[in-house]
């Protein structure tokens, strides 16, 4: 049998197996493990070091699976291709491992927390009933750390924790009605022929009827009238 990653295994044992001496078992056995997950792209160790004794009776199994969600959340996050040496590569590694911690830490905490969200207190007259904040400010510490990490992220390692994006040119398009007016905002007109006239060069003046965005004329002067009569 082939065992595949990310898989869960479940082993029943019944009660009727026999040892060679003859030996059973009182009751059927139950037990699960699990395959190999990937990608994991940090350690237990270093969420129980984060944690603390706030995690000492999860299951370990339970963290890694946190762990497997929050890196696959990491590669669905990482847009573009990742650097692949040097110390931009070094530190992409870096920033993922600190973003895949701190969302698993987030995914636990969570559990832990339930519905009821952040910690609380509350005094009725002489009786003060608390909740231990501790885990409260673990939640915040390790939301603020995905903050940090996830534009790295979703950059491809192109800009660091706390910078802004790089900065684009914006130019705006032809129809756009604040556009700035560049040229001599001449027009194209259809002349008597149904062809589109030709928009003139500079202060030349041409035989096919163009306009200005006023509407003035531009055409030959009459022969025969004043120089201004059209």
């Amino acid at each position: 049998m082939t065992v595949y990653d990310n898989n869960v295994i479940f082993v029943k044992l019944s009660k009727d197996i026999a040892s060679t001496g003859g030996l059973t078992l009182e009751e059927d056995y139950e037990f699960y493990f699990t395959s190999t997950y990937s990608p994991l792209y940090t350690s237990v160790r270093r969420v129980r070091l984060d944690l603390g004794n706030v995690i000492r009776d999860i299951p370990e199994d339970t963290i890694n699976l946190a762990i497997f969600e929050a890196s696959l959340e990491a590669d669905a996050l990482t847009f573009g291709t990742a650097p692949t040496s040097g110390n931009e590569q070094e530190f992409f590694l870096f920033a993922r491992r600190m973003y895949v911690t701190c969302l698993a830490e987030v995914i636990l905490l969570g559990s832990i927390l339930g519905s009821g969200g952040a910690a609380k207190s509350k005094r009725l007259a002489d009786l003060d009933v608390s909740y231990d904040g501790r885990t409260d400010e673990l939640l915040k510490k390790a939301l603020s750390c995905m903050a940090r990490f996830e534009a790295v992220l979703t950059s491809a390692g192109e800009i660091g924790p706390g910078t802004s994006q790089k900065p684009q040119y914006v130019v705006k398009g032809e129809y756009d009605i604040d556009r700035p007016v560049i040229g001599r905002q001449w027009q194209p007109t259809v002349t008597y022929n149904g062809a589109d006239a030709e928009i003139p060069a500079a202060n030349i003046k041409s035989k096919l009827t163009t306009q200005r965005r006023w509407s003035r004329d531009f055409r030959w002067p009459s022969r025969w009238n004043s120089r201004w009569d059209y």
